[in-house]
């Protein structure tokens, strides 16, 4: 990638985590932080230049992620079962197993990368809050919010790089 498209791919990632922020901050959402980030990761893990490759990409990492999150609530049920004052020490080895199974999915599905860090977001996010169905569902929610908004970015200035290769217009 030559210095030009870089450049140009930095802008969107910027302009995308700004338009990230302003949605996030108009419907409230209680991690926007993990919005920006899921929306900066999504400009930094490829440079498709295909649309099709573009929205597969999106897909994938808005799949990892709901994975990701299901893994983490499935854990944190485990451990709230399994776990009682005389027997805390299985929460590391569920926590093991929890954290090597999504690891495993993010490293033999590239584009689940975002299932290990989802999990582990939401089975200690979880440990901490007593509703683990809404820090789950708000965490998803602001997963799918970054990924979904930089895809649109990055659509459209995929069309509009298209276009301008099309009139043969140097930019």
């Amino acid at each position: 990638m030559n210095q030009k498209n870089q450049f140009l791919l930095s802008i969107q990632a910027g302009f995308s985590a700004i338009l990230t922020y302003h949605y996030c901050m108009i419907e409230q959402l209680m991690f926007p932080n993990w919005a920006i980030v899921s929306a900066l990761l999504s400009f930094g893990s490829d440079s498709s230049s295909k649309l099709s490759e573009v929205l597969k990409c999106s897909m994938h990492r808005v799949v990892g992620s709901l994975i990701g999150a299901y893994i983490g609530l499935c854990g944190h049920f485990i451990i709230a079962a399994l776990i009682t004052d005389a027997f805390t020490e299985i929460v590391y080895i569920i926590l093991f197993m929890i954290f090597s199974i999504a690891s495993y999915l993010a490293m033999m599905y590239e584009g689940f990368r975002l299932c290990l860090v989802s999990s582990t977001i939401v089975l200690i996010l979880t440990m901490e809050d007593h509703d683990p169905f809404m820090i789950s569902l708000e965490y998803i929610y602001s997963i799918l919010s970054g990924v979904i908004i930089a895809s649109i970015i990055k659509v459209v200035c995929l069309g509009i790089n298209e276009y301008y290769i099309k009139k043969r217009i140097d930019w």
